[in-house]
């Protein structure tokens, strides 16, 4: 467990510093920082990146028709799946745990200015 904790901060160390260099070290009159920023808006405009874009989406849709078409037959030969029977008594009981939950929490109070009159003088105080 130390470990790990170890590594995380040696990690979240070498970040932080990483970026500090990047934003204070200067080449060619920018900051590493902008530097990269250029490099990957150059990258951005390329036709490679525009045909690589078009290519992962059709493969991201034939997958997403794939699933969609095992999940479809999934369901097809597993029905009862589809759909759980809840009982009557267990919805009861659950909506009165909902019920218990939403108003058990105190509610805060908020001050309410009131006037109290003692002895023919009228006095007002926060509750």
């Amino acid at each position: 467990m130390f470990k790990l904790m170890g590594f995380c901060i040696k990690l979240l160390t070498f970040s932080i510093l990483i970026l500090i260099l990047a934003n204070s070290l200067h080449w060619r009159g920018k900051t590493i920082s902008d530097q990269v920023k250029i490099q990957m808006f150059h990258a951005e405009q390329s036709p490679w990146i525009g045909s690589i874009r078009t290519w992962a989406e059709k493969i991201s849709q034939d997958a997403h028709k794939g699933i969609q078409k095992q999940t479809g037959q999934f369901l097809e030969h597993h029905p009862a799946r589809l759909q759980e029977d809840i009982s009557s008594s267990e919805k009861q009981k659950l909506k009165a745990l909902i019920h218990e939950l939403n108003y058990s929490h105190p509610k805060t109070k908020t001050k309410t200015k009131t006037k109290t009159k003692i002895k023919g003088e009228t006095k007002s105080q926060y509750n």
